[in-house]
């Protein structure tokens, strides 16, 4: 019988926890896990071989937000929280977090009900107030999610009706042991290109930055897209796909009339991948090695405590 571990990550202020993770890695021929402070982790082509096997229904098999999420320093994100909950105080500060999750959750059903109809009709006949108005409690979200759109819905009008656009995918990476659901697959350029669809509020530091983004400047999203690609290149489910080779993350902005597509090439997501090995392997030492306090592998970022000790 196999004994999950349980974990937890994120900040004090707003913590993650998973309550069935593998205890240890499970070995194969591709990939094995080492101390990460004394070897080489070994690298993997993002074009690699493809698994007869799926691992999506297997439990204890992390995602990619919590391997990624447990690997990230949380410093940024700790003291945005702190200044948050200055201002708002607890219940404000948990209000905001449960509706922008909200928001963000409603966005990407919209974004996935427009490209449905893409993929069916041939062309979008919706607009996204038809699509909240048409869903039980949408549109109450309706005057914050509209002008999201106003740069996005003519992006996604211009995209070519391909027969393997794909929603909201589920993927998994049985050489990494890993499994995740990325965002779509559609056709930019001319080429099959994995998406993440991502807002920016008004309030942001790059809403009012108007130069041009690279994958450097959105933190752990290249290494999500490059992870995506891996599994779905490696994933039996999409072995009628042609293998992919192009990411893009598109930002739809608040207060802008356009959206921003910051496109990586094939160069540019292995050299991610390359990133998001090292925490693969790191992820899955300290599941193996890290003591329990408990009955939890503590990965939550919180600098009282780490000061403490």
């Amino acid at each position: 019988m196999t004994l999950f571990k349980q974990i937890r990550y994120g900040t004090p202020f707003f913590p993650m926890t998973v309550t069935r993770i593998l205890p240890s890695f499970p070995p194969n021929s591709f990939f094995s896990i080492t101390d990460p402070e004394s070897s080489k982790v070994k690298e993997m082509d993002i074009m690699g071989p493809r698994s007869s096997e799926s691992i999506l229904k297997t439990v204890g098999v992390p995602s990619v937000s919590v391997i990624v999420g447990c690997t990230e320093s949380m410093q940024n994100l700790y003291r945005w929280q702190q200044q948050l909950i200055y201002k708002m105080g607890r219940a404000g500060f948990s209000q905001y977090m449960t509706r922008r999750m909200r928001i963000g959750t409603r966005f990407h059903s919209v974004v996935e009900a427009l490209l449905k109809e893409l993929k069916v009709h041939g062309e979008i006949r919706s607009t996204p107030e038809e699509i909240l108005a048409s869903k039980p409690n949408w549109s109450e979200l309706s005057g914050e999610l509209t002008p999201y759109f106003t740069g996005l819905l003519p992006f996604l009008k211009s995209l070519n009706p391909n027969p393997n656009i794909i929603l909201e995918g589920k993927v998994d990476n049985p050489f990494l042991c890993f499994k995740g659901r990325f965002d779509a697959i559609v056709e930019i350029d001319g080429e099959l290109t994995l998406v993440d669809w991502k807002t920016i509020n008004k309030e942001s530091v790059k809403s009012n930055n108007l130069t041009a983004q690279t994958p450097e400047d959105l933190y752990t999203n290249p290494l999500q897209l490059a992870a995506y690609v891996s599994a779905v290149n490696a994933c039996s489910l999409y072995s009628d796909l042609p293998r992919i080779q192009k990411a893009a993350i598109v930002l739809a902005y608040e207060n802008r009339d356009t959206v921003e597509v910051v496109k990586m090439d094939l160069e540019s997501i292995q050299g991610h991948f390359k990133e998001f090995l090292s925490r693969v392997n790191r992820f899955w030492w300290d599941v193996e090695h890290k003591p329990e306090k408990g009955g939890l592998l503590n990965f939550v970022h919180n600098p009282k405590v780490e000061q403490a000790t």
